[in-house]
């Protein structure tokens, strides 16, 4: 009983530790965003740069669509403002994401002692697993996390026998 107990809690732990990276994660991530976005745009000199700034910061988090509809949106304001503005904002826009794209499975992979590779095929097999794509969002986010719980837990528990 109590090495069923020790293994609940190890899992247990394991899990925790692992969304608590990806809680932790996804925020700086999107903060970094908004603040190299609040940046750029008042050295190219549109107003209002803070709210933009916190309007990437807010949509950074979505999966998939969420940095790219800000981008959009920064980059309407922007060429409002002047076509040479919406230029500089899409070519910074564009660089990072590139970069965030890059970057992203390799620190969440690392934090969460996943390959680079485990990443995104967890996000995507969690994306298929909603067949009306109703929760498709809530489900790729919670499946990366629950692959690197699982993936630290699986090895541990085979051991434990």
């Amino acid at each position: 009983m109590i090495a069923v107990i020790t293994i609940w809690q190890t899992i247990g732990h394991a899990v925790y530790r692992t969304v608590g990276v990806h809680v932790t994660g996804r925020p700086l991530i999107s903060l970094i965003a908004g603040t190299l976005t609040t940046i750029v745009v008042l050295a190219v000199g549109v107003s209002y740069a803070v709210a933009l700034g916190v309007i990437v910061s807010i949509l950074n988090p979505i999966s998939f669509a969420g940095a790219t509809i800000a981008a959009a949106s920064i980059g309407t304001a922007a060429l409002l403002h002047s076509i040479t503005a919406g230029i500089v904002l899409a070519v910074v826009f564009i660089i990072h994401r590139q970069i965030e794209n890059r970057f992203q499975p390799v620190i969440y992979g690392r934090t969460q002692q996943l390959s680079p590779l485990e990443v995104p095929v967890s996000v995507l097999v969690g994306a298929q697993l909603d067949p009306d794509r109703l929760a498709a969002t809530p489900a790729r986010d919670v499946a990366e996390p629950a692959s690197g719980g699982g993936s630290m837990t699986i090895p541990r528990s085979r051991y434990s026998r």
